[in-house]
């Protein structure tokens, strides 16, 4: 696309030739298995902290060029150059062909931005600069392209799924794309995620929906329900206790590292995951310990006993209790209430227990597809971190789930 660029503003190109080489752009990343034919074609041009791929589009990029082009041309005061570009533009005419400041003006007025700027003699009514006045005009052309991609997405009923749910109450969109920047996530990994975002997996249920290829719509694991990505990633008891228990351990890992490194606590060189039965559990300090994965010992009943991870930090008088879990998309605040009720009885035994000590449940809540709630605030909100660790500790618990789902569902795919 580099070298495209130099061509796109000087010579004359169709929009079917654009469109044609973003066809084969995505047909070059479906052969290297970095785009699947189901995923919205919209997401791969926009920008990774969007939620898209951040690839340069050949029809957006022409759009860009062409506007700069006559952005150049508005405001050059070399007297060959204004000459050469008043001989091209009569050669342009005469074969009722584009001029390069009429393709620039009619880009602007399509996305609704002002082309006075191009008029000759052009004066900032704020005194700006026309420099910065064009960068600025530029800025808000790539703005508004993004903008219409992501309307594009949103107004269908499958792809836009998964960015409505961004959009919805609730959601922190900047962590829940944060894997797309800072992640590391493989390319096949990354493919198979934005297919099962934008509802195009090819599940059974699908199949007989959209496809009208198959009657039988059931799991083909459990046979109980219907095929979805929903069922297989949340739902179903055949990836119950194999994939689903072991993603949910990976996201433990993450967070019990992360939670020594904040203490200052030293990880044992032993503590790998995935680990054994007679792996140890208890780590620490003199003054702060933590236990994970442990039956807790408490004076009174209580039904639920063995959360994730207790930290008992003694200097501060605090006991945290985190409990990791996956959840669908639209249900994180539900499951959020559920793991604080959950385990609320046993931190309210450890207050009676350790007097003078604050306890408090911290749910470890993260969506099958790497959305994200409120978790950002609850690990800021513990006391365990240091500043600006949660955001690390959100980034590689989404890393080790999306990774998790991958594997459940490529697994199921191959039933």
């Amino acid at each position: 696309m580099a070298v495209l660029r130099y061509y796109f503003a000087v010579t004359e190109w169709h929009p079917s030739d654009l469109l044609e080489l973003d066809r084969a752009t995505r047909g070059t990343l479906t052969q290297n298995q970095s785009h699947l034919l189901g995923a919205a074609p919209e997401r791969l041009y926009l920008p990774r902290a969007k939620g898209g791929r951040g690839i340069k589009g050949a029809a957006l990029t022409f759009e860009l060029e062409a506007v700069s082009a006559a952005l150049y041309l508005s405001t050059v005061d070399d007297v060959q150059v204004r000459a050469a570009v008043r001989c091209m533009e009569w050669v342009v005419e005469e074969h009722l062909l584009p001029t390069t400041m009429s393709k620039g003006r009619d880009i602007l007025e399509h996305y609704g931005i002002s082309a006075c700027v191009l008029d000759s003699g052009y004066q900032d009514p704020d005194g700006r600069p026309i420099v910065r006045v064009q960068k600025a005009v530029k800025a808000e052309l790539v703005r508004a392209q993004q903008e219409e991609l992501l309307t594009q997405v949103k107004a269908k009923i499958h792809h836009g799924m998964y960015p409505r749910q961004l959009a919805g109450d609730g959601i922190d969109q900047k962590a829940s794309v944060r894997w797309l920047m800072d992640g590391k996530v493989p390319a096949r990994v990354e493919a198979m995620v934005f297919e099962a975002q934008d509802n195009a997996t090819r599940t059974r249920a699908r199949e007989g929906r959209i496809y009208k290829t198959r009657e039988d719509q059931l799991c083909r694991a459990c046979h109980e329900r219907e095929e979805t990505v929903v069922h297989i990633l949340a739902g179903c008891v055949f990836h119950l206790f194999r994939g689903i228990k072991t993603r949910h351990d990976r996201a433990l890992y993450v967070l019990v590292r992360e939670i020594l490194l904040g203490l200052g606590v030293p990880l044992p060189a032993t503590y790998r995951y995935p680990w054994g039965q007679a792996e140890a559990r208890t780590f620490g300090t003199g003054s702060v310990t933590v236990v994970v994965d442990t039956v807790i010992q408490t004076r009174g009943r209580v039904m639920e006993y063995r959360p994730d991870v207790v930290v008992y930090q003694h200097a501060a008088k605090r006991i945290e209790i985190f409990e990791v879990a996956c959840a669908y998309e639209p249900c994180l605040l539900e499951r959020e209430i559920e793991k604080r009720r959950k385990y609320l009885p046993l931190a309210t035994d450890l207050a009676r227990q350790f007097e003078g000590y604050r306890t408090r449940v911290t749910p470890v809540v993260m969506g099958d597809l790497g959305t994200v709630g409120r978790l950002r605030t609850h690990l800021a909100e513990a006391g365990v971190f240091w500043q600006d660790q949660a955001d690390r500790v959100v980034c590689g618990i989404q890393r080790e789930v999306l990774c998790g789902s991958v594997d459940v569902l490529t697994k199921h795919l191959l039933l």
